[in-house]
């Protein structure tokens, strides 16, 4: 398994992580939500981020969030967005201004990408 092969998560075990970035943000933010309810709002979020960089179509992305919402989990949630940005820039994945995270290209492939603070701030705003 993906988990077996890579225990330190350095590699593809990292990909696991969809969503956890903008998810773990959310759950320091607020005390409502589940952690995989938390997870979910952050899949469509980090799947609407790799729909604005062209790595997925409108169409996938929505069809992420369609499940999500058909399984009875939240796909939005209104959230204090500075705590929100407090929280992602103290995340444990951020190099110096920029994050490691995982995009989608097309539904069933992941991708690791780095992505700059400024650009985080700008999806988080955008909620």
């Amino acid at each position: 398994s993906v988990v077996n092969r890579d225990e330190k998560e350095k590699g593809e075990r990292r990909k696991l992580n969809f969503g956890h970035t903008f998810g773990h943000a959310i759950e320091k933010t607020t005390a409502e939500l589940l952690h995989g309810e938390a997870i979910s709002v952050g899949m469509v979020v980090a799947s609407k981020l790799s729909e604005k960089k062209g790595l997925i179509s409108t169409e996938d992305a929505r069809r992420i969030e369609k499940l999500l919402s058909s399984l009875g989990l939240p796909t939005a949630l209104d959230v204090d967005r500075e705590r929100m940005i407090d929280a992602i820039k103290r995340d444990k994945k951020r190099v110096g201004e920029t994050i490691d995270f995982v995009l989608l290209h097309g539904i069933g492939s992941a991708i690791l990408q780095q992505i700059g603070i400024p650009e985080l701030e700008e999806v988080v705003y955008g909620l």
